[in-house]
């Protein structure tokens, strides 16, 4: 029990990101078909809470096909992102050589009900039939905060501070008893006749002391 108590503690400060309290996720894929099989992309934007409104996020994109189709990768990328139309995050990056998967961290303040949106286009090389092209995929996405940072602290943080404070008190219960515990065994264990005989014939001299100090005692 102890060491299941002990293992828990990294859960404790890190239950957020466990639970997905404060993290903030979508995603979404954009195809283009061809005769002989299809390309796009994969966009996954998340992003979690760090100070105050503040988010730190990244956007990842990853080319994804099928068919008769050869894709290079992404050779050319640009977004923009908004909450609630203030841009937060504005990228326009050519990429030589051309990579299968892309990411960008940003920043974005955010608040509840705001509507974050991401739209840009992508540029991908790939091959049909030894043929090089370029395929363009436009992109829109977006995703409406559910919860403000304030409802996180009151909903949340505050109450599992208490949490917090009496599963440390608990612990230290548990931990003084397994103590005191370990400590009779090793005594009990480790106290040889050869001691108790010792110990007897001490206490046996300590009484008698006692009474030799009373009997005198009385005679004075």
């Amino acid at each position: 029990m102890l060491i299941f108590l002990i293992a828990f503690i990294p859960v404790l400060f890190n239950y957020k990101r466990i639970w997905s309290i404060g993290y903030f996720k979508f995603e979404k894929n954009f195809i283009s078909d061809y005769s002989e099989g299809r390309v796009g992309i994969e966009i996954k934007i998340n992003f979690d809470q760090y100070q105050g409104a503040r988010c730190s996020g990244v956007v990842n994109v990853r080319t994804i096909s099928s068919g008769n189709v050869q894709v290079h990768g992404i050779t050319h990328i640009r977004y923009e992102i908004f909450a609630e139309n203030v841009r937060a995050s504005n990228v326009n990056d050519y990429i030589d050589p051309a990579v299968q998967s892309w990411s960008r961290a940003f920043i974005i303040s955010v608040y509840k009900h705001d509507n974050v949106t991401c739209k840009g286009f992508a540029e991908v090389n790939f091959s049909i039939g030894g043929l090089d092209q370029i395929g363009l995929l436009n992109f829109e996405m977006g995703y409406v905060v559910p919860i403000s940072v304030a409802d996180i602290f009151y909903v949340y943080d505050l109450p599992f501070i208490w949490v917090v404070f009496f599963y440390f008190i608990f612990l230290f219960v548990v931990c003084y008893v397994v103590y005191r515990k370990y400590s009779y065994i090793k005594f009990h264990y480790g106290y040889t006749e050869e001691m108790k005989e010792k110990d007897k014939i001490f206490f046996k001299y300590i009484e008698d002391e006692a009474k030799r100090e009373e009997n005198k005692k009385d005679l004075d």
